[in-house]
This record gives structure tokens, sequence and C-alpha cells, in this order.
């Protein structure tokens, strides 16, 4: 009698496990934590958010929208860089009506996304179209 409860205690804790494994994976709406490693070893933490409906292989193409962070959400967390933007990528609408893979990276936090100098003048850009652009770009001053 004991060996047998045993048994369907191990079998109970072995579906409950694969159930757990099945919503893990089942999960559309969430984002996917996961870690980019070069071949020197450094790191690079980032969520994925996939479409809905997709598939790993399926040969649908889909734009890449990757989401840089500010310097306040550096870190290895693998967290902070969803604070700023994440929940609007989840709406149900916006995933129905613009499929796409959106990235969110986290840079280190002894790292930036950029070598810009913020101690130099800004640089002035000019630039010729070959046809006007749209009114509200043509009023822009400069």
């Amino acid at each position: 009698m004991v060996t047998h409860k045993r048994d369907c205690m191990r079998l109970l804790l072995i579906i409950a496990c694969c159930c757990l494994t099945i919503v893990a994976f089942a999960q559309p709406d969430t984002y996917l934590k996961k870690v980019y490693t070069t071949r020197a070893g450094q790191t690079l933490p980032y969520q994925v958010l996939y479409p809905k409906n997709y598939t790993p292989g399926q040969r649908d193409k889909y734009p890449l929208v990757v989401v840089l962070h500010g310097s306040g959400e550096r870190g290895t967390d693998n967290e902070k860089q969803l604070v700023h933007g994440s929940k609007l990528f989840l709406r149900d609408d916006l995933r129905t009506q613009y499929p796409a893979i959106v990235m969110f990276p986290q840079c280190p936090e002894t790292d930036s996304w950029t070598s810009l100098d913020l101690n130099t003048r800004p640089i002035a850009v000019k630039g010729h179209y070959a046809k006007q652009p749209t009114g509200c770009v043509s009023k822009l001053p400069g």
C-alpha cells in the first residue's frame, strides 16, 4: 500500500512537472528571458516576444523591433530593460495588427549603447530631397 501511494505521488509529480513545462512554453503573451553569449564568454541578457501563433522554423517573415533602454535600466538582472515600453508590445490589438519579433536587450551596468561624447556640440545635418517630404517636415527650422 505504501509503495502504491509512493508510486502515485511520483506519477502526479511527473504529470505536474510536464503540465508546468507545457504552460511555460505555451505562453505567447509573455517575454522570454534569454542570454546571448559570445565565444569569448561575454554575455548580453535580453528578453524577446514572438508574434502570436509563431512557430520556430516557420518560413513567415516578421520585422524585428529592438528596443534600447536608457542608462537607468542597465544591469544584469534581465528585468529592468522592460520598465519602459514593454507593455505596449503585449497589447492584443497591436500584436494582431502589427506582428513582429520584439527584443529588449539589457546593456551592462558599466557600458552604454553608444560612444557618444555628450560634451561636444551637436552636428548639423543638411539634406536635399529629390522629392519634398510631408508638409510638417518641411516646416521644421533649419
